[in-house]
């Protein structure tokens, strides 16, 4: 899978830009704040419909502009096709070769990507719900099942915390979280079960990929911590029963809360090195090493999955890399896979330079580097 370019129209410092890729490697080159990240920020809305920087969508309109344009051609085993979003204060638009899409799960899985950059430290550091978005967002770009099933289950849970707030003033009656708290316990199995097959594949990536990257033997393991189980068994059966169990006993305790206390947005991944919790006894180096190790291991998941390498967006972080780790993503390369990469330098890219599409980025506008 292959961008082959990128339109883009009042989206961030852009006014109105073009640009042709390479299939191969595409570098951006310029001091901070000239609009790099933004071009990658592009192709992951256009991939996921997210930015990777937690944004809203409105803080990414070009100053005193009312919306914007992303668009991007691809080439997907053999088949052309258009993506676009048109976005405006009111509305946010989606289109494949032109016709208007109305569900986020027709989108997601068209681009699949992977992006390492400095914010992925949060994966380590971060509270849980960093590493629940880093799952979420590769599950739902390769299994629409899941991709399903988390949309409706996001709905149902602000549906059921609406109620309880409504219980609370009075508004509502106890009875009518029944339904919910049902369809909670109905989708969470799903959600479960391919969460725990999917971090399964990650273990067994992350363990090549993590030897490589550092040449040691420390075990690094990604756990899955459910919030009934805490991670005991993985019977789905299991915890389907042990979900019903909190479910009754913590009824009480959202009432007075307001807020939904049993269920998947709950659930935890704890990432240990040599059985150690790595958020708190790592070293930056290591918790950084283990970081993009993760990253490299979705990759390969997403390979193993899809059958094609996802397009692999690189923000500000290769001169960081030492030889070992820049062979890693000189094998992708081999592989047949599409880089973005950002730098301030072209000496942070040495041994790829000469054969990548070199642009110079300058206050929001892109030329040929030239060699």
């Amino acid at each position: 899978m292959k961008i082959l370019n990128l339109h883009l129209n009042n989206f961030r410092n852009y006014r109105e830009t073009s640009i042709s890729f390479s299939k191969s490697i595409n570098i951006f080159i310029g001091d901070n704040a000239q609009g790099k990240t933004n071009i990658l920020e592009a192709i992951h809305i256009l991939a996921t419909t997210k930015s990777f920087r937690s944004v809203k969508y409105e803080n990414m309109l070009k100053h005193d502009e009312n919306s914007f344009r992303i668009e991007c051609e691809i080439l997907k085993n053999d088949v052309f096709k258009k993506v676009k979003i048109n976005y405006d204060l009111k509305n946010k638009l989606f289109f494949i070769n032109d016709k208007k899409i109305n569900k986020i799960s027709d989108i997601l899985g068209i681009i699949n990507v992977s992006i390492l950059c400095p914010e992925d430290i949060q994966i380590i550091k971060g509270d849980s719900h960093y590493r629940r978005r880093f799952i979420d967002i590769a599950l739902c770009q390769l299994d629409k099942v899941y991709l399903i099933n988390l949309i409706e289950y996001q709905k149902v849970l602000r549906n059921k915390n609406a109620v309880l707030k409504y219980i609370r003033i009075g508004r509502a009656k106890e009875r009518e979280l029944e339904p919910w708290n049902t369809q909670i316990i109905d989708i969470s199995r799903e959600i479960y079960s391919r969460r725990r097959d999917f971090l399964i594949d990650l273990n067994e990536k992350n363990k090549k990929t993590s030897f490589f990257l550092s040449g040691e033997t420390e075990n690094i393991e990604i756990k899955y911590i459910d919030d009934v189980l805490k991670g005991q068994t993985s019977d789905v059966e299991e915890y389907i029963k042990e979900l019903k169990i909190k479910q009754k006993r913590v009824w009480g305790e959202e009432i007075k809360r307001g807020i939904s206390l049993f269920g998947p947005h709950r659930d935890e991944l704890k990432i240990e090195i040599n059985g150690k919790n790595i958020k708190h006894i790592g070293s930056q180096g290591q918790q950084r090493t283990v970081a993009i190790s993760l990253r490299l291991a979705e990759v390969e998941c997403m390979y193993a999955r899809s059958g094609e390498y996802p397009i692999l967006l690189i923000d500000d972080i290769f001169s960081e890399l030492d030889n070992k780790r820049k062979a890693y993503f000189m094998e992708l390369l081999n592989r047949n896979t599409q880089m973005f990469l950002t730098g301030t330098r072209v000496d942070e890219f040495p041994t790829i330079f000469n054969q990548a599409a070199t642009f110079k980025i300058n206050q929001g506008s892109i030329d040929d580097y030239g060699k």
